[in-house]
């Protein structure tokens, strides 16, 4: 590899590991490899790096970039790799994070440690392993790919497969060809295993191969497993676990079956996957309808009706779901398009349940749901009350419902994230907007909670279990894996109007999941860190009230008269709440549980005492909130957090890495404002970023550092100590 090359691989290691906000010993921690290994990366001191320290890599970091410059690196003779984060919502981040979701499933854990790879083939065709995307850049490699996955574990001749590739004109070297394809695919997917192997991901047998379902998940099979679950439950009478079931088997369809694959469009076997969706789709609309949930139905019987114009059965229960829907005029429309386009294409006249199905329209026979929408769902609120006293943010708030109110015509799901410092009211926002702009949601508004009482991020796949449940799905119909799960919850809110709010965020990997799949529905949501933030989603960092807002912050907990018969006290105490929502909140209930304190006396306590101490109240409290955030950084990140605060209050990055000494002060940086434990203030004179850190984070930072080891010396100007003077309020 040339220099330049080496040199660009370390710059995009390093950007990728400062962009999750990881010091090297902690990605080397994470990736199972030696700091060592890291540190000759980012100073491009190796020439070529090993495909398997790349994959480790890429379970930590985004593994794109670094992908592309290995193929540059990696010689012609040496397979490449070609591993990508999977991209589908609701993977989890790790195999470490799979592994623990498996071992929560109690007896499959055995099965689930064997199954390493996940195939899909119900829409375009994509193949993961442990996580992570697998590209095939071939086309023929992805064809073969195709057949195999497409026989369920049954054995594939060369012949079907020569076929298949070149027709009756194959080359003279057609079995070379296809056995170089054949290990393309094993090198790319399953290299650790020669060709025939037991546990391999292709086995060779005899001339021909077959794919080794034991270690790999297939959405065919586990469609075919919801079909066959939903026909043993209608057999018992039971209709609404039938709809359930074939409710979840739907949901895995993502298009049409390998339709990105033209070599295979008018192939018997996918032909043959196509019309099993069909044929599921009618036989959820028959139960469906039978229970009256007539809106679920037509989620799935309007695609249907448009790809198969000639499919009369499926136009019977179309008819009659938008009939029990109250749209009786469409429906008799419905029955004039398909009898105009039976008699001009095809000759012929209605058939008898077509016919059944227009006079049960006609005489208004179709019974309507009873109070009931979208399967048994009542539509819910269960949004938290929003505080009386909010005060502030109205462009924010008049920003935000704008965005959210789109929802309705716009084509994608309208996202809203607030982020911020601990304590800035990202919550009170939320709530405040989206309880205002709730009635523009009338099927509901579904409030989660992402963080546990600790701070830890929740698993995507309980949450969505939660939400589930709250759309009406009783538990066992609730698909295991964290996949399905939200291919179901999308389904659900296909057709639906509904509100989600998702309360302390950690990460995109976690909020992707929970995103509705159509533009009905909206989304806002608070985050401890901006990358939080989903593609196309409008960010908002919110920043510190202003005195004035302060003021009025507390007149309205406090009440007028004590405010105008202390001013001048009220503003010290403002100033000394440094603009901070939570802290102004304490300190207004402090006030209002002692209607015999003077204000001046409070005003003196936040002045001349511990601050920190004095800004609690009950369960709030300003010291526990910034604690809840700290305790997630790694130790590096907090030690130079903790020699910020000897630093003046504008932290250019030359006094940040001058405070860190030899700790990594950039990525220490990064990781703080990530955290919002940093503001940015703008650039210097050179063009890189100055910031600022809160007067309550430099006193939170003082006590830790005044706690541990005595500071570093620093370059650059210092405050002296940490205690701030009254009067550099917020403004």
């Amino acid at each position: 590899m040339c220099a330049a090359c080496e040199g660009h691989l370390g710059r995009v290691i390093r950007q990728q590991r400062r962009a999750a906000g990881l010091s090297q010993r902690k990605l080397a921690e994470a990736a199972g490899v030696s700091i060592g290994v890291i540190r000759d990366l980012e100073q491009g001191m190796t020439s070529q790096p090993r495909a398997v320290t790349l994959r480790r890599l890429a379970g930590v970091i985004s593994l794109h970039p670094l992908q592309a410059d290995h193929n540059l690196a990696a010689p012609a003779s040496r397979p490449r790799d070609r591993l990508l984060p999977v991209a589908s919502a609701g993977q989890p981040e790790s195999s470490e994070v799979g592994r623990k979701q498996q071992a929560r499933r109690g007896g499959k854990s055995r099965l689930a440690a064997a199954t390493r790879f996940h195939l899909e083939i119900l829409g375009p065709l994509a193949v993961s392993r442990d996580g992570m995307n697998i590209v095939l850049g071939n086309a023929r490699m992805r064809l073969v790919l195709a057949l195999l996955a497409t026989s369920l574990g049954e054995i594939v001749s060369r012949g079907q497969i020569s076929d298949a590739l070149w027709g009756y004109a194959p080359p003279r070297n057609a079995p070379v060809m296809i056995q170089s394809y054949v290990s393309g695919l094993r090198r790319l997917i399953d290299a650790e295993h020669p060709a025939h192997s037991a546990d391999g991901f292709i086995i060779s047998v005899g001339s021909g191969y077959r794919l080794n379902t034991a270690s790999c998940q297939l959405d065919l099979t586990s469609f075919r497993r919801h079909a066959t679950e939903a026909r043993t439950a209608r057999e018992a009478g039971d209709l609404e676990a039938c709809c359930r079931a074939l409710d979840c088997g739907l949901a895995l369809w993502r298009g049409d079956p390998l339709c990105d694959i033209e070599a295979l469009d008018r192939h018997p076997v996918v032909s043959g996957l196509a019309r099993q969706r069909d044929r599921a789709i009618v036989e959820y609309a028959e139960a469906a309808c039978q229970l009256g949930w007539h809106d679920q139905a037509l989620q799935h019987l309007e695609r249907l009706v448009e790809q198969a114009p000639f499919d009369e059965r499926a136009f019977a229960y179309y008819m009659i779901a938008l009939a029990g829907a109250g749209r009786h005029v469409e429906a008799l429309q419905a029955f004039e398009r398909i009898r105009r386009q039976l008699a001009a294409d095809l000759g012929l006249s209605p058939g008898p349940e077509l016919r059944a199905a227009h006079a049960q329209v006609l005489r208004q026979q179709v019974p309507a749901a009873a109070g009931l929408r979208l399967g048994g769902y009542l539509p819910v609120c269960q949004l938290p009350a929003a505080v009386a006293d909010f005060t502030g943010r109205r462009q924010e708030q008049a920003e935000i419902i704008g965005l959210l109110g789109r929802g309705g015509a716009a084509e994608t799901t309208p996202v809203v994230v607030l982020t911020g410092m601990p304590g800035i009211g990202k919550t009170a926002l939320a709530l405040r907007a989206a309880h205002l702009i709730g009635r523009e949601f009338p099927d509901g508004q579904l409030w989660t909670q992402l963080s546990d009482r600790n701070g830890r991020p929740r698993d995507p796949a309980v949450v969505l279990a939660e939400l589930l449940a709250t759309l009406g799905i009783s538990a066992s119909a609730i698909p295991d894996s964290v996949e399905e799960r939200a291919c179901l919850y999308r389904s659900r809110l296909a057709r639906m109007r509904v509100l989600i709010v998702a309360d302390d965020a950690s990460s995109a990997s976690q909020v992707l999941p929970l995103l509705p799949g159509s533009g009905r529905s909206a989304m806002l949501i608070t985050a401890q860190s901006e990358t939080a933030a989903t593609p196309g989603s409008r960010l908002f960092q919110l920043r510190e009230l202003t005195n004035v807002e302060g003021t009025s912050f507390l007149r309205r907990m406090v009440g007028n008269a004590r405010i105008e018969a202390e001013a001048e006290a009220a503003t010290r105490i403002t100033q000394a709440c440094f603009g901070l929502p939570l802290a102004l909140r304490i300190v207004g209930m402090r006030l209002a549980a002692r209607k015999f304190w003077r204000l001046s006396a409070l005003a003196q306590q936040l002045t001349e005492g511990e601050v920190l101490t004095d800004l609690a109240f009950g369960e709030l409290s300003v010291r526990r909130s910034i604690a809840r955030i700290y305790s997630a950084l790694d130790e590096p990140t907090q030690r130079v957090f903790q020699l910020l605060s000897t630093l003046d209050n504008e932290l250019t990055e030359s006094a940040i890495a001058a405070a860190a000494g030899e700790l990594d002060g950039a990525a220490a940086a990064a990781g703080l404002a990530d955290k919002s434990f940093l503001i940015p203030l703008g650039t210097d004179a050179a063009g890189r970023p100055v910031y600022q850190l809160h007067q309550l984070l430099r006193d939170f930072a003082a006590d830790r550092l005044a706690a541990g080891r005595p500071p570093l010396l620093v370059a650059g100007p210092v405050l002296n100590g940490s205690r701030r003077r009254l009067g550099q309020g917020v403004g």
